[in-house]
């Protein structure tokens, strides 16, 4: 992943030739060539599915949900219960927490859940696919609260695979 770092941010830049340079860099670390020229949103996808290690994903996943939380003013979520669910997540990632209890949780983030397409309808979900482990769908449900999701999510992978990078 190290080696291939810097060739993922310039394709999620969407730079031109980029999913190609990507492919190459794919191809030498023994990697399936699977970087496409694509919209923003499916740059990212294509990123959290199939090029971050599974982990990785669903902690950037949790800052995902995380950052649409101040957004929602649901009535019926308690903020301090979303957070909970995110706090156990990444506990569960870290091998601290059993997957049941990870079950639960998510089943209580939709708790108050209603398919009325509101931006605080879409932050519950984020929730709910945060701790899931359904990275891409976090990602799809958090950029429907805000129309600069997209953006930041994108700024947010990029610094985040730097950060691994750097370690």
């Amino acid at each position: 992943m190290d080696n291939i770092t810097p060739s993922i941010c310039v394709f999620l830049d969407g730079e031109p030739g980029a999913a190609e340079v990507l492919n190459d860099a794919l191809e030498l670390v023994g990697l399936e060539r699977v970087a496409k020229d694509g919209n923003p949103a499916e740059r990212l996808e294509l990123v959290l599915t199939h090029l971050m290690p599974r982990p990785q994903a669903e902690l950037l996943a949790c800052e995902f949900a995380e950052h649409v939380m101040p957004i929602a003013k649901k009535k019926s979520s308690n903020p301090k219960d979303l957070k909970k669910i995110l706090k156990s997540k990444r506990s569960y990632l870290a091998g601290k927490v059993e997957f049941d209890v990870m079950r639960k949780l998510a089943a209580s983030a939709l708790q108050g859940w209603t398919a009325d397409n509101s931006p605080d309808s879409f932050a519950l979900w984020a929730q709910w696919a945060a701790a899931l482990a359904a990275p891409k769908d976090t990602a799809k449900s958090a950029q429907r609260v805000a129309s600069t999701e997209l953006e930041w999510q994108i700024e947010r992978t990029k610094q985040f695979l730097k950060e691994s990078h750097d370690r």
